[in-house]
């Protein structure tokens, strides 16, 4: 049963991927489809793949997140660096068609993380603001938070194209904090990414808690407390209690 004590706060701030929304599996159930679609894949181990693949997603986000690509010709460019590392050059419409299976399988394993929708299902119905903070493209994180189902559960959705300002500049959360009216020590932000989610709202001077699924090393817990998944509730808010008590 959900908890029913009134949170001291107005508002909660989110990160998108892996905090509600379960990257992590959508794109590890697409690399399966890949491997299970080339062959040329199972020269190495799968953890290699993913490896690869994660660095070259990343290096190629921060270039969409700078304007230098689209979120298209970004995942083209991810394919075609990743068949040259297993030794093959892909042709154009060959980078496509690897980018079309990874979609795909993406997309149909796409989903909140268990427990996130009934915890916000939760701060809404304790009269708590929720807000979204994601870097990424305008159009993928509409498009994401509907076909998650998520779009109703919030109240604003603060994205990196769409304002001109990148987590961890603290400014992004600033705007986040203006748009929700509310103020720092009203507030929590809570991500899986300690620099960009835990340093970025520390520095607008937003209490955070961070969301460690897969039982990271934690960088500093002077500076924030952890949590490991949404379920059950309770724990989530006596972090939340932990954290607005200890600023």
């Amino acid at each position: 049963m959900l908890p029913t004590t009134r949170l001291a706060l107005k508002a909660v701030l989110f990160d998108l991927d892996d905090t509600l929304i379960d990257h992590q599996q959508s794109f590890r159930g697409a690399l399966r489809r890949l491997w299970d679609t080339y062959p040329v894949f199972k020269q190495k181990p799968f953890a290699t793949l993913e490896t690869l693949h994660s660095q070259l997603l990343e290096a190629l986000h921060q270039q969409v997140l700078a304007g230098q690509l689209t979120f298209e010709a970004s995942r083209r460019k991810r394919f075609f660096e990743l068949f040259l590392r297993y030794g093959v050059k892909l042709s154009q419409t060959d980078a496509e068609a690897a980018s079309a299976v990874y979609r795909q399988a993406y997309l149909a394993a796409e989903c909140p993380i268990p427990g996130a929708v009934a915890f916000l299902d939760y701060l809404r119905g304790q009269g708590i603001a929720i807000g979204v903070i994601t870097n990424s493209t305008t159009v993928e994180q509409y498009d994401k938070v509907r076909r998650c189902g998520l779009h109703h559960l919030i109240d604003e959705l603060v994205i990196s194209e769409e304002v001109g300002v990148i987590k961890p500049n603290p400014a992004i959360f600033q705007l986040a904090l203006s748009r929700l009216g509310c103020h720092p020590e009203d507030t929590v932000m809570i991500g899986d990414s300690w620099e960009c989610d835990i340093v970025g709202a520390l520095g607008a001077g937003i209490p955070a808690l961070w969301l460690n699924r897969y039982a990271r090393p934690c960088p500093d817990a002077r500076f924030a407390q952890e949590f490991h998944g949404y379920e059950p509730p309770e724990m989530v808010v006596a972090a939340i209690l932990k954290t607005i008590t200890r600023v």
